[in-house]
């Protein structure tokens, strides 16, 4: 596993929480638009946090 670059910090927080994952909130920030591997700016429009919030944790 990797320890730095998009997406790794939502990656350790899933497996770490794994075993709980229904008795757990968690918030987060939002709002990035992510092309590949690399941040590509800012997207805030309701649709995208959305498709942000339901895809992670990892």
């Amino acid at each position: 596993m990797r320890w730095n670059g998009p997406f790794t910090s939502e990656e350790l927080v899933g497996k770490a929480l794994a075993p709980v994952g229904e008795d757990v909130v968690i918030a987060t920030k939002f709002g990035f638009s992510f092309d590949g591997s690399s941040a590509t700016g800012l997207d805030s429009r309701p649709e995208h946090v959305r498709l942000t919030g339901t895809g992670r944790p990892r």
